[in-house]
């Protein structure tokens, strides 16, 4: 198998076409982190983060940024601009598009898959999709995250996996006809039953997953005191490297004492060479949405200080 080389530094970005293939692995170059680790160690994964509070905004160690649009919030205008931000970082975007329900168009949740399919929604993937291309650069763009973990939370993750799969197509399909400087990313969370939601090889340039270690949760659920990213990377690449696709991590999270954030991804960052096929790790830097745990937890937060994640990132590999 051979990988799909995408250019992540500016130097690199206007390298054509998009998608080289070659022996070199996908997203293999960084910023350099002159003085805080071995080029080599950096050459192997690029580090990204979510932001929204712009803790790490002067970070320049940083390769990939995050960033959450609700379509049905959208405003025409407002996805270029953050992209031209993010680009002025010197960073390449990973662009989550949520497509929640737009009240004018879709009354039922459960109608939110079929009227994507049914182009009802095409003019909003239309307008978005062209301000990513007016951007020129190539961006990660992640739609309908998280399918296969049906709780009610999102309206996009449905036990009728057929209807993602058509819906998840359509948007690509779609899309593609509007911009060619995306990579697409479908974006289990990495559980058992993501194969259902499989759009197709044909549809999926690289595979997100989602690793979170929050221990009172893991406590009530697995009746583990804590779980490491090893306990959970190891079963969710194993249910996608299959498929044979460059994998990110999308969202990671940690919760805890500062101490114990930086010794989990310290011990994550030293991890992740076992994984061949993952390029990088974004780690989501923000409080989670209250309830999303469930009511009998405490709201989880994922926070840690600019500098604690460069002396996790800088121990860590």
């Amino acid at each position: 198998m051979s990988d799909m080389r995408i250019p992540f530094s500016k130097k690199q970005a206007g390298v054509q076409p998009i998608f080289v293939v070659t022996a070199a692995p996908l997203l293999a170059a960084i910023t350099p982190l002159t003085g805080v680790v071995p080029e080599k160690a950096v050459s192997q994964l690029n580090f990204g983060v979510y932001d929204p509070e712009g803790e790490c905004r002067r970070a320049d160690w940083i390769a990939i940024e995050h960033l959450f649009i609700s379509w049905a919030a959208y405003r025409p205008g407002d996805l270029l601009r953050q992209l031209a931000v993010i680009g002025s970082k010197g960073r390449r975007p990973l662009i989550t598009i949520e497509p929640w329900c737009d009240q004018a168009i879709t009354s039922q949740p459960s109608e939110l898959l079929g009227d994507v399919t049914k182009g009802k929604y095409d003019r909003r993937i239309q307008e978005m999709v062209s301000e990513i291309a007016a951007f020129r650069d190539l961006v990660l763009l992640r739609w309908g995250h998280e399918m296969e973990n049906v709780t009610g939370r999102y309206p996009w993750a449905s036990h009728k996996a057929g209807l993602y799969q058509e819906a998840y197509r359509h948007f690509v399909d779609t899309s593609r006809r509007c911009a060619g400087n995306i990579i697409y990313v479908w974006s289990p969370v990495g559980d058992k039953g993501l194969a259902r939601y499989w759009p197709g090889e044909a549809y999926v340039d690289c595979i997100g997953l989602s690793v979170f270690e929050f221990p009172a949760f893991d406590q009530g659920y697995y009746h583990q005191a804590a779980r490491s990213f090893h306990d959970q990377m190891a079963e969710k690449y194993a249910r996608v490297a299959k498929y044979e696709k460059p994998i990110v991590i999308s969202e990671c999270g940690v919760t805890g004492s500062t101490e114990y954030q930086v010794s989990w991804l310290q011990g994550a960052l030293q991890d992740v060479g076992n994984y061949p096929l993952l390029k990088a790790l974004i780690y989501f830097n923000a409080k989670e949405t209250p309830g999303v745990w469930g009511k009998e937890y405490t709201t989880p937060d994922w926070r840690i200080s600019g500098r604690g994640l460069l002396e996790a990132i800088a121990a860590g590999l």
